[in-house]
C-alpha cells in the first residue's frame, strides 16, 4: 500500500470516496475504480441476540442460522470476485477471510466482525478482475458486497459498538447530522447503483439478505430482540420472521443422465452458465449452474453439441432440493463413460 493510498476506516470515509468517484465519473465516463483504497477497521458486522436462552451462549438453531448466514456471504463473496456462486472456487485464504467472530459476553450473544482485510484481499483481485467492466460496476460490485456482509450496516454512520469510546464520540453527533449523514448515504448508494448495477450486483446483495433472514429465522422463537447490522428487530417484526415457512434444503451430490435444453450466460459480465436439463428418468427439468474456469473445454463444447445432437450427457452433479422439488444444481463433471442406450436411473 503506498503513502498516498485512501483510508477508509469509517463509513462517513467511505461514502466520501464513493460521492467523489461518482463526481469524477460523470465528468469522465469511464473513469476506473481507484485503486488505491485501505480498508481499516471497517467495514464490519454487528450481531446481538438477547433472551433468556442466549446469556453468554449459542444455542444450536443459531449455529444452524449462522452456518446458513455463512454459507450464504460465501457465496456473495465467489459471486463478486469469480463471477460464480460455486463455493468449489474460494481458496482457504478467501474462506478464513470470511469467518465471523463471536464474543460471548454475559447478558447476551453478541458478534463484532471486522471485514478490512476481507475487503483489502478482495480489491486487490476487483481492480484488475472482470475485463470489459466499467469503473462504475466495479463500484456498484464492491457496494454490493459490503451491503451484503455488514446486512445493511454500510448506510450508518455510526452504530452501537463495543467500543465505549467510539459510542460515546457518536452520542456527540447531533440527530440531525447523522439522519443527515444516513440520508445522504441511501442517496450516493442509489446512484451508484443507476450507473452500475448489473444483475450479478443484485444477486450478490440477494444472498446477503438471504444470510440475514437465515439467522433471523433461527433464533426468532427464542429471542427477545435481534440486531444484525443495525437494524433492531423485536416483537411484531421477530413474529413475522417466526412465522415465515422454513424451507427444507438439502444438498445431494448426484449423477444422472440428461438431455440438455440450453444453455446461458448468467449476466454479462458473469463467468457462470445456466444449463437447462431434463432428467432422462422422470422428466424432470431444472438448471445447473457451470463454472466456465472450473468446466474443462471439452465439456463445455460437449454440452453444447448435446443441444443440437439430442445426445444423453451424464453428469456428476451437487442438486439443491427445498420441500422435496429440485431448485438447482451445481455442475461439477461429465462422466466420461458413454450412457447406457436404455437409460435408467442412476442410483443416489
Amino acid at each position: 500500500m503506498s503513502d498516498a493510498a485512501i483510508v477508509i476506516e469509517n463509513a462517513e470515509s467511505f461514502w466520501n470516496v464513493v460521492d467523489d468517484f461518482l463526481q469524477r465519473e460523470a465528468a469522465e465516463p469511464g473513469t476506473d475504480l481507484p485503486i488505491d483504497l485501505n480498508f481499516q477497521g471497517w467495514p464490519n458486522l454487528h450481531i446481538n441476540v438477547k433472551g433468556d436462552k442466549f446469556h453468554s451462549s449459542l444455542t444450536s438453531s443459531m449455529v444452524y442460522g449462522l452456518a446458513s448466514m455463512h454459507e450464504s456471504f460465501q457465496r456473495a463473496y465467489a459471486l463478486a470476485k469469480y463471477g460464480t456462486s460455486n463455493l468449489q472456487r474460494l481458496t482457504n485464504e478467501d474462506k478464513q477471510s470470511l469467518d465471523i467472530i463471536f464474543q460471548i459476553k454475559e447478558g447476551s450473544t453478541d458478534s463484532e466482525t471486522d471485514w478490512s482485510g476481507t475487503f483489502n484481499q478482495f480489491l486487490a483481485f476487483l481492480t484488475g478482475a472482470f475485463e470489459g467492466m466499467s469503473g462504475v460496476q466495479k463500484m456498484t460490485i464492491l457496494l454490493s458486497l459490503i451491503i451484503a456482509l455488514t446486512a445493511g450496516g454500510c448506510f450508518y454512520l455510526h452504530t452501537n459498538s463495543q467500543d465505549h469510546h467510539a459510542d460515546l464520540d457518536a452520542q456527540t453527533q447531533t440527530t440531525q447530522a447523522v439522519v443527515g449523514g444516513m440520508t445522504r448515504a441511501f442517496e450516493l448508494g442509489e446512484e451508484v447503483k443507476r450507473r452500475g448495477e448489473t444483475a450479478v450486483s443484485r444477486e450478490i446483495e440477494a444472498h446477503g439478505e438471504d444470510g440475514k433472514v437465515s439467522l433471523l429465522k433461527s433464533v426468532a422463537q427464542d429471542a427477545e430482540s435481534v440486531k444484525v447490522g443495525n437494524q433492531k428487530y423485536n416483537g411484531a417484526a421477530l413474529q413475522d420472521y417466526k412465522n415465515r415457512q422454513s424451507v427444507d434444503r438439502e444438498r445431494t451430490e448426484r449423477f444422472d443422465n440428461f438431455y440438455i435444453k440450453g444453455i446461458s450466460r448468467s449476466g454479462m459480465t458473469s463467468t457462470e452458465l445456466n444449463l437447462s436439463v431434463i432428467r432422462v428418468s422422470n422428466g424432470e427439468s431444472f438448471t445447473i449452474k457451470v463454472a466456465e474456469d472450473i468446466a474443462r473445454p471439452e465439456e463445455l463444447k460437449a454440452l453444447v453439441e448435446a443441444i443440437v445432437t439430442g445426445e444423453v450427457v451424464r453428469i456428476s452433479y451437487l442438486e439443491v432440493t427445498e420441500n422435496g422439488h429440485v431448485a438447482r444444481g451445481q455442475f461439477n463433471l461429465i462422466i466420461s463413460n458413454d450412457p447406457p442406450t436404455h437409460p435408467e436411473q442412476a442410483a443416489n
